[in-house]
């Protein structure tokens, strides 16, 4: 992460060393765009049109990982009844939380991938789907 942060003062071209606030502050923008971590006025834009997407859509759309994480911390039901204004609040909420979320180390969320178009009872993580199938080879191995 310093090395981000040294990346972007060379970009910069400061003459003088920056403030430490200022450095860190580069640093952690930096790692949140490595991360895939978009501005918080992006996430909160794309929160707001996954809303208006509704339910089923919302479902089959691709999600980057971190605008997933903050979709797991929606209540979906109580932001669709929000007024514009206080969905934007949640949705800072959220963002604020994902961040928090990633600062501590912890993975984002995976999202589910269907199994089936238009199947969404049956849905597995990309990691349930691997598992799965190395058991299925460990069971033809025993058949033979």
């Amino acid at each position: 992460m310093i090395k981000l942060g040294i990346d972007r003062a060379e970009v910069i071209g400061w003459v003088r060393p920056p403030s430490p606030a200022q450095f860190c502050e580069w640093c952690i923008d930096a790692a949140k765009v490595n991360a895939g971590i978009p501005t918080q006025a992006d996430a909160v834009t794309e929160i707001m049109n996954l809303n208006r997407m509704g339910k089923y859509n919302r479902r089959e759309a691709k999600i980057a990982p971190a605008i997933y994480q903050m979709y797991k911390l929606i209540s979906w039901y109580d932001f669709s009844m929000k007024t514009s204004e206080a969905a934007e609040k949640a949705a800072i909420r959220a963002y604020e939380q994902m961040i928090d979320h990633w600062q501590k180390g912890l993975p984002f969320a995976e999202q589910p991938v269907m199994i089936e178009q238009h199947n969404p009872s049956g849905v597995v993580t990309k990691s349930n789907r691997e598992a799965g199938k190395a058991a299925m080879k460990e069971l033809i191995k025993g058949m033979v």
